[in-house]
């Protein structure tokens, strides 16, 4: 859906459930279908004295000229007001100049207040197109951060770091199609998890961004489909004690495109041994319908993760039992994707440490 759809959308339905909205903009904007959704229309001085048909006015009507800050708007007969105007002169620029300096003024005057966001106006903030893992790391946290946080992504009305426990979360799973960053975002979750731990598995079947980060860290990886049980075991039985010793849980074990690793030696070595890990796993849509892939199921268990590019709300009630809103489908930017947690979605932007985000 177009973002004007949406906009006109938003006008129509919105009244329903309280919501107002305050525009501005030139003539155009009641010119256009947009128009015969706004109710009430304030107009300040105009070009033309026709433009002012709009609000009801006519021509002769008007005065010859008007004060800065008066408006007329429409009703049962033409009636007129009087806007406050700031001191300092009344053009556009010297208003917000002033508007500025006294919001700067109020920020020194009270900067216990402005840190801890007290009075603070209801806003969105607009989500942003790209943004770094460090970047991400500077972002306010959200309140209920947990205490080993990963941070998965960024978002919110009030734009904040969104983390996940990176000890304790049983399961945490990333679907999309091809090329919409999976690897990359399992990448930026490992570079986290070896901070926290030391007890990592990496599987990764082919070259990716994520494998690329576990030979950087020096991390144990699984490169191929035909690792018998014994061996595995054998390796991990190290992992295992070390977990144990330090009151761990669970082993993290990272999975990349699970659909690679189904039906293989390594799925079943790894199921084997299914309660000793806390899963991370991408994977393709398809492998979530039904329960043909149990790597990529194990992946569910948490009910917590992220879903990149959906093509189909589907994919939401395959990965989460819970379809996605309409306004999250289709291919956007890369990096966008939809946070799911808690039971609901929230439409996010995954923080990257490597420079291509489409695999």
């Amino acid at each position: 859906m177009a973002f004007k759809e949406r906009f006109v959308k938003i006008l129509r339905e919105g009244p329903a459930v309280g919501l107002r909205m305050i525009i501005s903009g030139d003539r155009g904007l009641v010119a256009d279908k947009i128009g015969s959704f706004i109710a009430a229309k304030y107009a300040l001085p105009l070009a033309s004295r026709e433009d002012y048909s709009f609000v009801g006015a006519i021509a002769r009507q008007l005065p010859n000229s008007s004060p800065p800050g008066r408006v007329f708007f429409d009703g049962p007969h033409l009636r007129e007001a009087q806007l406050a105007v700031l001191p300092g002169g009344a053009s556009g620029e010297q208003q917000a100049m002033e508007f500025s300096r006294r919001l700067q003024h109020v920020a020194r005057s009270s900067p216990a207040a402005a840190r801890a966001g007290a009075r603070r106006p209801l806003r969105v903030d607009v989500l942003p197109a790209f943004v770094t893992l460090d970047d991400a790391r500077t972002f306010r946290a959200e309140l209920d951060e947990p205490d080993n946080p990963v941070t998965v992504a960024v978002g919110g009305d009030d734009l904040s770091r969104i983390a996940v426990d990176g000890r304790s979360l049983p399961a945490f799973l990333v679907t999309g199609e091809r090329r919409t960053g999976r690897s990359t975002t399992l990448a930026t979750i490992t570079r986290q998890l070896a901070v926290l731990t030391d007890t990592i598995i990496v599987v990764s079947l082919t070259e990716s961004p994520l494998r690329s980060v576990a030979r950087e860290l020096g991390l144990i990886t699984f490169t191929e489909p035909d690792v018998e049980p014994a061996r595995f075991l054998e390796v991990v039985r190290p992992i295992r004690s070390r977990a144990a010793a330090a009151g761990r849980r669970y082993i993290s074990i990272v999975i990349d495109d699970a659909e690679q690793v189904r039906n293989t030696v390594l799925s079943s070595a790894i199921l084997q041994n299914e309660d000793l890990f806390a899963f991370w796993v991408a994977t393709h849509p398809e492998e979530l319908i039904g329960p043909h892939n149990p790597i990529a199921t194990a992946g569910r268990q948490g009910r917590t993760g992220l879903v990149l590019s959906a093509r189909s709300a589907a994919v939401g009630g395959n990965a989460f039992n819970t379809s996605l809103p309409v306004s999250m489908l289709g291919r956007s930017i890369p990096g966008r994707a939809a946070f799911f947690a808690e039971g609901e979605y929230r439409e996010v932007q995954i923080p990257t440490s490597a420079l291509q985000i489409n695999t």
